[in-house]
């Protein structure tokens, strides 16, 4: 994973955080995957060989991240 890829989903992970840490409203909170799910998603796209990935987002992208780097070590 490049630096800088991995340096965004750090920020990401810590803005995730931060931000459903402070309210309870959840229509505001990120819910985030976790750092593990998100590994694992870019292993399934590797695995199946995806060459096309759907992501109905919802939150501030950082599953997005996720499957768009399984999709690059494709190709």
């Amino acid at each position: 994973m490049p630096d800088a890829l991995d340096k965004l989903l750090d920020e990401l992970e810590q803005f995730g955080q931060a931000n459903d840490g402070s309210t309870t409203e959840r229509p505001r909170r990120m819910l985030n995957i976790t750092r593990d799910t998100g590994e694992l998603l870019a292993v399934l796209v590797r695995a199946c060989v995806a060459r096309r990935v759907l992501e109905i987002g919802t939150s501030n992208g950082y599953s997005t991240l996720w499957l768009a780097s399984g999709a690059r070590a494709i190709g």
